[in-house]
C-alpha cells in the first residue's frame, strides 16, 4: 500500500523520490521504504497514522486553496483518489489493531 501511494503521489508531482516520500510523508529516514521492501516487513501503525494525517492535511489545503493546487498538477482533481487512499489506510490500521478472534 505504501508503494502504491508513493507511485500515485509521484505521478501527480507531489513527491519526486522514494527518499522524499519516506522523509516528508512517512516521517522516517530516507531509506525507510527501501528497508521495508528488502525485508518484507509491513509499515508500523505510527507510519500509517503519519501518512493518513499528511494526506488529510493535503485534502484540507486543496479545499482551502483550490486555485493554488491547480498549479501543482495539471488539473488537480485528485480528491476522490486521495480519499480512497485514506480509506485504505484506515482499513489497514483496523486490521492491525483488531485482535485475532479464535473460535473453537
Amino acid at each position: 500500500m505504501l508503494q502504491e501511494t508513493y507511485i500515485y503521489l509521484n505521478q501527480i508531482n507531489l513527491v519526486h523520490s522514494q527518499y522524499e516520500f519516506s522523509r516528508e510523508w512517512l516521517g522516517k529516514t530516507k531509506t525507510y521504504c527501501s528497508s521495508l521492501k528488502s525485508t518484507g516487513r509491513s509499515p508500523s501503525i505510527k507510519v500509517l497514522f503519519t501518512l493518513k494525517l499528511r494526506l488529510e492535511g493535503l485534502l484540507a489545503r486543496m479545499d482551502a486553496k483550490p486555485e493554488k493546487m491547480r498549479l501543482l498538477g495539471k488539473q488537480f482533481n485528485h480528491c476522490s483518489d486521495i480519499k480512497a487512499i485514506i480509506k485504505s489506510i484506515d482499513a489497514q490500521i483496523k486490521q492491525i489493531c483488531s485482535p485475532a478472534i479464535n473460535v473453537k
